[in-house]
Order: C-alpha cells, then sequence, then structure tokens
C-alpha cells in the first residue's frame, strides 16, 4: 500500500472513528488494528460507531479481518468481506 496515497472520504470517516475508541492522535491508512494494541472490545465499539456513523452493517469480525482503515474501507465498498451489504 502506498503510504503517500490520499485518504478516500470513506476512510477518513473510518480513521475518525479508530483514532476515537483507540484514543491515538495519528493514525495511517494502512496501521494494523492489532499491532496498535486493538482489542476484541475495541473491535465492537469501532463496528458499532461505524455502522451508526455510515448507516450500514459493520461487525466485529469485520474490523478485525480487515485490519487496516484502508482494508476496511476497500471492504465495505466492494462488499468484499461478508456481512457487507448496506443496511
Amino acid at each position: 500500500m502506498d503510504p503517500t496515497a490520499e485518504w478516500t472520504p470513506l476512510e477518513i470517516k473510518i480513521g475518525s472513528v479508530w483514532k476515537e475508541v483507540l484514543n491515538i492522535g495519528a493514525l495511517a491508512r494502512d496501521h494494523n488494528f492489532i499491532e496498535m494494541g486493538g482489542s476484541s472490545l475495541q473491535a465492537v465499539k469501532i463496528a458499532f460507531k461505524c455502522q451508526r456513523l455510515l448507516g450500514r452493517s459493520v461487525t466485529a469480525a469485520q474490523v478485525m479481518r480487515a485490519g487496516t482503515v484502508a482494508a476496511l474501507a476497500r471492504a465495505l465498498d466492494d462488499g468484499a468481506v461478508s456481512g457487507c451489504e448496506a443496511a
């Protein structure tokens, strides 16, 4: 993944939720959720907040499987992660 690539609007929304839940100031599109110390409880919180913000189904499993903001955004755009269909 190109670290200099600009964030998409969806990535910006997802990233704002990750920063809030993980209580971090800086976040790159390709920072790994688990490597940043993300827990299953935080994945649930991220999924819930993303679901409310985006108005579509997002699960903790999707957050954990995707692993990064960019991958989650791509999966939600593509419907590539099981259960990513719009609500």
